[in-house]
């Protein structure tokens, strides 16, 4: 616990994060994703959040933590999923992150973790990491096949406005598509 509260305060430093993880920090740190501790859980998830805010760690958290990090966000305490919801959408920015996300799977975590919580910040990151993945033009048909489209509607009645702009976001990047036009209108029911 007090290790993963320390990393999570040196994080907040942008060469401190970039420094752990070439130092190999990322992967014991990943491993703690296994105990069942739950202050434990939600400072390494903090930790892991703060981490993922540089673009230099975006990749190498793809590559060493993706599994733990989809497990954290389906954790059932809301504080752990949303800071992992939170690293999932931080990752999602990288350019080359974004189709081996949605090919690994990554799609269902995130619509898990938004049917199974009422919390509006794990819907704010989930659909944020939707906004995200969906710009990337490789993605566009499996996140239409893969049935987000319901989620992504559904968050743009949400009360929070950061919901409904990047719900908005994702749903027009889709709409790039034209081969997509009708499934959207047909599913969205424009």
């Amino acid at each position: 616990f007090q290790a993963c509260l320390a990393v999570k305060y040196l994080s907040k430093c942008h060469q401190c994060r970039i420094k752990f993880v070439k130092c190999h920090g990322l992967e014991p740190l990943l491993e703690l994703s296994t105990v069942d501790h739950l202050e434990t859980k939600r400072e390494l998830a903090a930790s892991l959040r703060n981490i993922s805010l540089s673009n230099e760690t975006k990749v190498e958290i793809m590559k060493s933590g993706i599994d733990y990090i989809t497990t954290l966000c389906r954790d059932s305490d809301s504080e752990v999923s949303w800071q992992a919801c939170g690293v999932i959408a931080n990752i999602s920015e990288k350019q080359e992150n974004k189709v081996l996300m949605v090919e690994n799977g990554i799609v269902h975590h995130l619509q898990a973790a938004m049917s199974f919580s009422k919390d509006v910040q794990i819907l704010r990151e989930s659909v944020r990491s939707f906004a995200s993945l969906s710009s990337a033009i490789e993605n566009i048909s499996a996140l239409i096949s893969s049935g987000v489209l319901g989620s992504l509607v559904h968050a743009l009645s949400a009360n929070d406005i950061l919901c409904r702009r990047f719900a908005a976001m994702a749903i027009s990047n889709l709409a790039i598509n034209t081969e997509m036009h009708f499934r959207i209108i047909h599913e969205v029911g424009m």
